[in-house]
Parts: C-alpha cells; structure tokens; sequence
C-alpha cells in the first residue's frame, strides 16, 4: 500500500532499493517484490485485527488503506486479474457482513447479488432567452431550485 500510495518516496536501503527500482508494468516495483508482496497478501488474508486498525486511522487520518477494505484489488494490479476490469459492483468490501474474514478476498465472479442503484442524472447549466436554467435530466430549475414546468 505505502509503495502504490508514494510512488516518488525515495527508498535508501539497499533492500528498498532491491525492492523498488524498476518502471515497468509493475508500477516500479521488481518482479521478485511483486512475487514476494503477493505471496504474502494470499498467504494472510485481512484479519478482525487489520479492519480494526483500518478503522482507527481512518479516525486519526481521514482516509483509509483499500488494500485492507478491497484485498481483491491487489490481484487487479500484479496479480492473477491484471487483464480484467475492476467494477465495484463485484467487489465485497471487508466491512460488508458478507466478508469472511481470514479467509475471503472480497470478489464474487458474478454481481447478481448485487443491489442495484440507481444513477442520478448529471446537472447541467442551459441558457434560455437570456436566463441561466440548471437541466437535471429531463427536468428544468431555476437557479433558487424551483422546478420550471
């Protein structure tokens, strides 16, 4: 995570160094660090214990680590789903009641069981006659929010 997060962090170590100096489709990471990471990421799945702490930094940092909510996208960038596309709607995040800790990745081969949401249109500003007007779909306001007939 610290290394997709701070990408230009200079590393002075030799094992950093080892570790990351490469700038192909790895995101600069070598091919044995990807191995090595990755290994490590399927070996230990997120815990109670990683979920906790997530949680807590998030109150702490106002931002969150999505390798510990999403463990599934670690396989999107180096892993055995590189080739395919990520939807959310596949996704099961760890703090879904679904979400088997230590044991599940958070990905379903199908989104059927998803729910489905609903798309809110885009607002966008028209000039009519002179007036500025905000279209919300197929409906029309005036710039105080009420709806033009």
């Amino acid at each position: 995570y610290m290394r997709v997060r701070y990408k230009s962090m200079n590393m002075t170590s030799d094992h950093g160094n080892e570790m990351f100096n490469s700038n192909d489709q790895n995101y600069g990471m070598t091919d044995y660090s990807v191995a090595l990471l990755m290994k490590w990421h399927r070996l230990d799945p997120v815990s109670k214990k990683e979920v906790d702490r997530n949680n807590g930094m998030q109150s702490v940092q106002s931002n969150r680590n999505p390798f510990i909510d999403y463990p599934i996208l670690a396989e999107f960038l180096w892993g055995t789903k590189t080739s395919e596309t990520f939807h959310f709607s596949n996704a099961v995040a760890s703090f879904d009641p679904e979400f088997i800790l230590g044991v599940s990745d958070g990905w379903r081969e199908s989104s059927e069981a998803v729910e489905v949401v609903e798309i809110q249109p885009v607002a966008s500003k028209e000039l009519i006659n002179g007036q500025l007007f905000i279209l919300v779909g197929e409906q029309l306001f005036n710039l105080q929010g009420q709806r033009i007939k």
